[in-house]
């Protein structure tokens, strides 16, 4: 289903509905085709994190041993309480999602790949 974007988000200057406004830390305002290459370069991250989330329950882990492995931020950055929380709830994100597609079991206290 293709939606058009609230008018409070499409260009002034233009009536295309493939103009949108992006809020963050980049560039105002993106075609169809930018915010389709930045999606895909998103999805991409998410799958590298996936995959390494993967290779490191080839035996089984909980799901504290997988965040202290660093695959997201790096252990380096596990001296802020702060950057390590980060790490432990997209692990656990990215865990649970993977539990549902029936990539990872959950074996009660610990997880491993299917």
């Amino acid at each position: 289903m293709d939606r058009r974007p609230p008018k409070s988000t499409q260009s002034r200057s233009s009536a295309a509905s493939d103009v949108y406004k992006r809020q963050g830390h980049e560039r105002g305002v993106l075609n169809r085709k930018d915010f389709l290459d930045g999606l895909d370069r998103f999805i991409a991250v998410i799958d590298e994190r996936d995959r390494k989330i993967l290779s490191v329950l080839q035996k089984p882990l909980s799901l504290t041993e997988i965040a202290e492995r660093g695959l997201i931020y790096g252990r380096k950055y596990h001296v802020d309480a702060w950057i390590y929380m980060w790490e432990f709830i997209m692990i656990r994100k990215h865990v649970q999602r993977m539990v549902g597609q029936g990539r990872i079991l959950d074996l009660g206290d610990q997880l491993i790949a299917a």
